[in-house]
This record gives structure tokens, C-alpha cells and sequence, in this order.
């Protein structure tokens, strides 16, 4: 393990550190991020059919243009 800490750029060491404490940090910080995400999730019971399908049509063609793009 330290071989490969050696290898690391100096640059990147920083947020190494930052990656574990936050590993290592206390989780009952994480449920009012939770339950903010999860409130708005459900902001898609809102949404009526006609956005619904237009959403989904245009996530379709964003896919569908990123995709030839990496094919060329």
C-alpha cells in the first residue's frame, strides 16, 4: 500500500486525504442530504404524462446524438 501512495502525485494526495475522512466521517450527517434528495424525487408524481413523454423523448435523442459521436 505504501508503493502505491509513493506513486501518487502530490496534487492528487490532497484529495486522497479528503476521500477517506469523509470515508471515515460520522453518517448521521448524511440524512438531511438523504431526505432533501428523496424529497425531490417525488416531485415526479407532478409531472403530467405530456412532459413525461417529452422528457424521455428528448433524453432518447441526446442519447442516440452522443452515441454517433463516439462511433465517428
Amino acid at each position: 500500500m505504501i508503493n502505491e501512495l509513493e506513486g501518487i502525485p502530490e496534487e492528487k494526495l490532497q484529495l486522497l486525504l479528503e476521500l477517506i475522512r469523509t470515508s471515515k466521517a460520522d453518517r448521521s450527517g448524511l440524512q438531511p442530504t438523504r431526505k432533501s434528495i428523496i424529497d425531490y424525487a417525488g416531485s415526479w408524481k407532478e409531472i403530467d404524462s405530456e412532459q413525461y413523454d417529452a422528457l424521455i423523448e428528448e433524453l432518447k435523442n441526446r442519447r442516440k446524438k452522443a452515441s454517433r459521436k463516439r462511433d465517428v
